[in-house]
């Protein structure tokens, strides 16, 4: 099947789709853009809805296409200015696919008494977020948990930032009241990311179940949790105001990660 003209009610529903959270959450899908992560998707047999293509656009398509055949997943032509329509970057790299939005029990992830959690309050940049959760699948991590005002999983930036961890880890996002519940009834052990005052995050014991709880750079964790949690710094420099969350993220999810080998 090829769709030819940027009009067709598919392309504008798809380019909807990629304008719209709203839109976005009423029909529970999502796109991801880009030769490397559909071709990760692939190699781990996971299960697009659809795969949108580009001839003109999308170098060396054919071991791509090759196996999205051989998994018999659904896959439609699209011209230039077909693609251009649905897509997030502005030089576009002629490949996207189609997936739902992925529901996870968080009952069934806490019960896990080993698990390590990385949750983020008010981080709005997509980039962060999406590094984040790329961070934490290579790190190991359980799930990815989300409280207001974060960004959303399945903005375009995020998905793009996480270079198809996305689809490898569980994402939650949940209220702050209903976190603090899940913790409490489940015995999590919070280590709140502050840049000073905290203990140095190479000394600490990070015991099982735990979560890494990351804040905005502009205004931190709320009191709530703070309160609750075992204050954790990485040491900087005299004059350096703080680290960025991705980064911070990082350092302590794998300090973290090591710690549970232990």
């Amino acid at each position: 099947m090829k769709i030819n003209s940027p009009d067709n009610e598919r392309i504008k529903y798809l380019a909807r789709l990629r304008k719209s959270a709203e839109f976005r959450r009423q029909e529970r899908q999502f796109l991801i853009e880009g030769h490397v992560a559909v071709r990760s998707i692939l190699v781990n047999r996971r299960r697009p809805l659809e795969i949108f293509w580009c001839l003109h656009l999308l170098k060396e398509p054919s071991a791509i296409l090759e196996a999205a055949e051989k998994l018999k997943i659904p896959l439609t032509e699209l011209s230039s200015k077909a693609f251009a329509k649905i897509s997030d970057v502005q030089s576009p790299l002629g490949i996207a696919a189609l997936f739902p939005f992925f529901e996870y029990d968080p009952m069934e992830l806490f019960r896990n008494r080993a698990a390590l959690f990385i949750s983020c309050h008010g981080v709005q940049d997509p980039g962060n977020l999406g590094t984040l959760i790329r961070t934490a699948d290579a790190a190991g991590a359980a799930a990815v948990i989300t409280l207001p005002p974060s960004a959303s999983f399945y903005n375009p930036k995020v998905v793009r930032a996480s270079a198809g961890s996305i689809l490898n880890i569980p994402l939650l996002s949940l209220e702050e009241n209903e976190f603090l519940n899940y913790t409490k009834k489940f015995g999590l052990h919070l280590f709140a990311a502050v840049p000073r005052g905290g203990r140095p995050f190479r000394k600490v014991v990070f015991k099982r179940p735990c979560c890494i709880m990351l804040g905005s750079e502009a205004h931190g964790l709320p009191s709530a949790i703070r309160n609750i949690s075992t204050p954790v710094t990485i040491p900087m420099r005299e004059g350096v105001e703080s680290l960025n969350t991705a980064v911070a993220g990082a350092l302590l999810l794998y300090q973290t990660a090591g710690e549970g080998k232990k």
